[in-house]
């Protein structure tokens, strides 16, 4: 969990340092923090209200846009190696049956992968009243970064995503009886594809990936207990037990 969320501040940080200084300290609080108004919001989009805690008010806007890019990225480590587990798997062995699911989360990887690499052609999508000068502003600031920082920061968003697989796996060995082979991975790859696709509401997506690994892992003989109290402890572990730091660090600073 330490290293899970370190990651994400040092890749919070990274992105910001051309836009703002911030500290270790106040890149790991403001993490903390998001974790709590992230869990109350769909997809727990609502994190960069958290993160803004430390924020200068007049880089608010452009720090959203920051958070919504480290997200962003996130979004397409777990994407891009999914889509590379669910092809070695075979759509069968994975849980499906269609060739469709696989050219569909295709289309969203490359829609991702243009709006992380060129944020502005998200401006495009947004409604007239939403697009002020302030917004256009801080997304072009996003989109101006140099490659090299959105490279870098989607290294550390890949570095992330194995900490989410060691876990996940660590987890299950800990539980399941017969020895647990390594091959398993991949198909963990795929349970957190479909939670990442699946939209949720609140709590951080507390039953998707339970129902996402029951959907995955029940293929390959591993107990419905198990798959439930694994996945439930993983959501557990990243974001309840960091929501409360995360809490008292939002008491602290109101």
């Amino acid at each position: 969990m330490p290293v899970n969320w370190l990651l994400e501040s040092s890749k919070f940080k990274f992105l910001l340092a051309g836009t703002k200084f911030l500290s270790w300290k106040g890149a790991l609080l403001s993490v903390l923090a998001g974790i709590s108004t992230g869990l109350l919001t769909p997809n727990r989009i609502g994190n960069f209200i958290g993160r803004n805690i430390f924020v200068d008010p007049h880089l608010k806007r452009r720090a959203t846009f920051v958070t919504l890019h480290c997200n962003l990225a996130q979004f397409l480590a777990t994407v891009i190696f999914g889509i590379i587990c669910l092809a070695y798997l075979g759509f069968e062995k994975a849980g499906s049956d269609s060739v469709a699911i696989g050219l569909l989360v295709g289309v969203i990887l490359l829609a991702g992968i243009l709006l992380y690499f060129r944020p502005v052609f998200g401006l495009k999508l947004l409604p007239g009243f939403v697009k002020t000068p302030d917004t256009v502003s801080a997304v072009q600031n996003v989109d101006d970064a140099d490659l090299e920082v959105k490279i870098g920061a989607l290294f550390i968003s890949i570095l992330r995503y194995g900490v989410f697989l060691l876990q996940y796996y660590l987890l299950l060995d800990a539980f399941y009886v017969p020895e647990l082979e390594f091959s398993i991975v991949p198909a963990l790859a795929v349970v957190f594809l479909i939670t990442t696709l699946i939209p949720s509401f609140l709590f951080g997506k507390v039953f998707v990936r339970e129902a996402a690994g029951l959907f995955v892992l029940s293929q390959f003989g591993i107990p419905s207990v198990i798959i439930l109290l694994t996945a439930f402890l993983l959501w557990f572990i990243n974001l309840a037990v960091p929501s409360l730091f995360g809490a008292w660090v939002l008491i602290r600073k109101s």
